[in-house]
């Protein structure tokens, strides 16, 4: 697995002591003692989102960050939603 790349939870062994992720259509286990290399994605930047295309996207927009506020950083953010983009 490489950094940035999102899996979902597909299965746990109690018993074995062990995590299955799903990392688009290829499964990985994970043993209890390796689950601190993996971090929970709650939200991710638009520059990590490289190349991704996701069902909704939701785009915060801070005046505070106006620095890096531009045009093509706005489309590409909306670029990243395949049905919905809601600017916040």
């Amino acid at each position: 697995m490489f950094n940035e790349d999102l899996g979902v939870v597909a299965a746990i062994n109690a018993v074995e002591h062990e995590l299955t992720i799903g990392f688009e259509g290829r499964d990985v286990v994970y043993d209890y003692a390796d689950l601190n290399e993996i971090t929970l994605a709650w939200s991710i930047s638009i520059h990590k989102s490289q190349e991704s295309e996701y069902p909704v996207v939701l785009l915060p927009i801070y005046l505070t960050h106006y620095v890096m506020l531009s045009r093509n950083l706005i489309y590409t953010g909306l670029s990243r939603a395949k049905k919905l983009a809601i600017i916040i």
